[in-house]
């Protein structure tokens, strides 16, 4: 007698149809199948190849495949997928990608930056007129620009790239807190637990032994009106008062001028607490 679940029939009904199936949805979250108008995302909706999705604000979703790869897109996003979720373009936003050790490689790809994975659990932000963004939470990856695809670096667990869109090199990776991303980031937070948690944990404790100097990956705000914020990388060991001064010496700086001395004083301030302290539609929002 043969006896099979619902989950095992769907495994092997998704394999043969090479599709996905929505886990998690959360508020406004648009499928887009080929040749087929875009219709909103719900619960268990199978997802088929080629398909593209876009999130609104306050937004997510979650993606599961035949082989158990999953994919998670955040807020104000707009990806698409084919070869079983294993090749994905983000046009814009945030994805966490987390592909089964033995199951194949996968890439992702935005206009300035490729990536290659196997076995691995990365996030990837894509900014088009700003940056494109690489985590690897476990595993490793092979990285190279999108346009200039001759050289590769590897990006190792706890390692952070960052790639502006008009580099014709590559920049070293850094070495991130990877403790603070699985406790704030909401593609790991809000979502149920990854079969790989357990390995990125391992990372995250290997990084506290080693005791070596970590960058904590803060959010960018490109804008806040007219000025101009950079919430850049600090390392963690840095004082937050000394973060606070160099932050504070390049917000607004274009906007406060001419301003009345209080109402400089607020413009700078609103516009460090914005990068500082809000919840961000980024990999770690």
């Amino acid at each position: 007698m043969l006896l099979f679940s619902s989950g095992a029939i769907w495994l092997l009904t998704a394999a043969e149809r090479k599709e996905g199936r929505v886990t998690q949805v959360v508020r406004n979250v648009s499928l887009l199948a080929p040749h087929v108008a875009a219709r909103p995302a719900r619960l268990n909706d199978d997802v088929t190849d080629g398909s593209a999705v876009h999130t609104g604000a306050d937004s997510r979703a979650e993606f599961t495949f035949a082989d158990l790869t999953i994919t998670r897109v955040g807020a104000n996003s707009i990806f698409s997928f084919d070869q079983d979720g294993r090749n994905v373009s983000v046009e814009s936003g945030a994805i966490l990608l987390r592909v089964p050790k033995g199951s194949g490689g996968a890439r992702i790809r935005s206009s300035a930056l490729t990536v290659g994975i196997t076995g691995t659990t990365v996030m990837f932000e894509s900014r088009p007129r700003n940056y494109s963004k690489l985590i690897v939470l476990e595993g490793s990856s092979q990285a190279w620009l999108t346009k200039h695809p001759g050289k590769k670096i590897t990006v190792h667990a706890g390692q952070m790239l960052i790639v502006k869109p008009d580099a014709a090199h590559l920049p070293e990776p850094v070495n991130i807190d990877e403790s603070l991303v699985l406790r704030t980031a909401i593609l790991i937070t809000e979502f149920p637990p990854l079969p790989s948690l357990d390995l990125m944990r391992s990372v995250a404790e290997n990084q506290k032994k080693s005791g070596g100097p970590l960058f904590k990956p803060a959010h960018r705000c490109h804008r806040y009106g007219r000025a101009r914020c950079e919430c850049v990388n600090s390392l963690a060991t840095e004082p937050a008062s000394h973060f606070g001064q160099r932050t504070a010496q390049t917000v607004g700086r274009d906007h406060a001028r001419g301003l009345p001395d209080r109402e400089r004083r607020l413009s700078i301030r609103r516009a460090l607490v914005s990068c500082v302290a809000g919840r961000l539609d980024s990999l770690l929002s």
